[in-house]
């Protein structure tokens, strides 16, 4: 039960991001300039790091993905979606319009390294990469 007195739980914003990458090098390789994959998570320009990590491909994530768009994605992103070889989950601290925005922009840097697009776990809603992504 919700008691008035207790803090709210903190909010947790969480990205599945689904690509072709064979190697997670090629991702490295792949990032805009200012922004580093370390063990601890991906580091953004103004040094924010947010949690990394990476999910093999299922049988189910696609349809998903392609059930989940409000907007089509195009055709190449869901080839890529429809053939993912991983997909990249980052997490992060939400609640406010600036985190929201670092985990966008952290969502954004991967979609440009190769990413086909960005799906929110928080709401079930999928978006392709040409949409405000890259």
């Amino acid at each position: 039960m919700f008691k008035m007195n207790e803090p709210a739980a903190p909010v947790e914003i969480v990205f599945r991001i689904p690509g072709k990458w064979s190697h997670p090098r090629e991702l490295i390789q792949r990032l805009p300039d200012g922004y580093r994959l370390t063990a601890e998570g991906l580091i953004l320009p103004d040094s924010t790091e947010v949690g990394f990590g990476a999910m093999a491909p299922d049988d189910q994530f696609a349809q998903i993905f392609r059930s989940s768009c409000r907007q089509p994605a195009t055709e190449d992103e869901l080839a890529t979606v429809d053939g993912y070889s991983v997909n990249v989950g980052l997490t992060g601290p939400g609640g406010s319009m600036q985190a929201a925005r670092r985990m966008m922009q952290a969502a954004a840097a991967v979609v440009r390294a190769g990413g086909a697009g960005v799906f929110i776990d928080n709401c079930a809603l999928a978006h392709g990469g040409s949409i405000g992504w890259r």
